[in-house]
């Protein structure tokens, strides 16, 4: 009884404070970002260097990593290798910094933050067309991880799963704990997910874009329940109108995404075909071949 009892103390206090040795020591000022499920996003000043960099934690204290610790682990681990991928800097910034500590699990690297999704046009960081063009490549080059895996993985196309990295403006989808921990029987040893031909997850993909050009939460919620296909496609073409600044092309596009039938819809072939890359790249596969480091290529024989 008293083991027991000990042992749940100790277990408390990990994930009462779950910060591992090598980060306390290594960065300060830190201030919490956002919180997941299973992660949270902290922003820290490295002592070192006093460069700012993004710090993720593997949230101990939620049931899902508790009923399955070695799933989410392993995605969360997956997805810092994708980070790790960006650039040598990114790579670098993990290197030093990841830790595991019984069962604490962190790293930092560097500055990312979630794509905002408040409403309030004031607190918004609005992107530029340009920049949604970009969003749109970045995504369905991650979408091109997900390809061995047989599960509806549109659900990790949200506003609240695209991150922007500060550095170069670029994007990437987060949280792969969060959006595939519903259905799946996840293969750990695949390095990739496959993503079937869904149209919901473009019809998310235009939802974010006019979102992220300027269109209240409350006014996507109103076309949502819009069910008739002509009124609802009637509307949006009315609210891409009314963008001056967006360019014939780029409305024509989110038009495309968001038609309300799925049998018009463009598909996400069409798409990867007109934005994604020409293969369906493996990035556990392409840092050997670049060079990275033995982190990527053998990463648990350095632990």
């Amino acid at each position: 009884m008293l083991s027991m009892l000990s042992e749940r103390i100790s277990m408390l206090g990990m994930r009462s404070n779950p910060l591992t040795p090598k980060i306390k020591s290594f960065y300060t000022d830190l201030k919490q970002i956002c919180n997941k499920d299973t992660f949270t996003i902290y922003e820290g000043k490295s002592r070192a260097t006093q460069e700012v960099h993004t710090l993720r934690v593997l949230n101990l204290s939620h049931e899902k990593v508790q009923i399955d610790y070695d799933k989410h682990a392993t995605l969360f681990i997956k997805e810092m290798i994708r980070i790790a991928s960006h650039s040598p800097k990114a790579l670098q910034v993990i290197l030093s910094s990841f830790e595991i500590s019984e069962q604490k699990m962190v790293f930092a690297s560097i500055p990312y933050n979630p794509v905002p999704a408040e409403s309030n046009s004031n607190l918004r960081t609005l992107l530029r067309e340009k920049d949604i063009e970009k969003m749109i490549q970045d995504i369905i080059a991650d979408t091109e991880l997900f390809e061995s895996l047989e599960a509806d993985c549109s659900d990790l196309i949200t506003l609240d799963s695209i991150y922007r990295f500060k550095e170069d403006n670029s994007f990437f989808l987060g949280g792969w704990s969060e959006a595939l921990e519903s259905d799946l029987s996840i293969n750990l040893d695949q390095s990739v997910v496959r993503l079937r031909d869904k149209p919901d997850g473009v019809y998310s993909l235009g939802l974010i874009a006019l979102e992220q050009l300027g269109l209240r939460s409350r006014d996507v919620e109103k076309i949502l329940m819009i069910d008739e296909p002509f009124i609802h496609d009637s509307a949006i073409k009315g609210i891409i109108a009314e963008n001056q600044n967006l360019s014939p092309d780029t409305k024509k596009l989110i038009g495309q995404l968001l038609t309300k039938s799925p049998e018009k819809r463009m598909s996400w072939r069409q798409l990867k075909a007109e934005f994604g890359s020409n293969s369906n790249t493996n990035i556990f596969e392409e840092t050997k071949s670049n060079n990275y480091p033995y982190f990527v290529a053998n990463f648990f024989g350095s632990q």
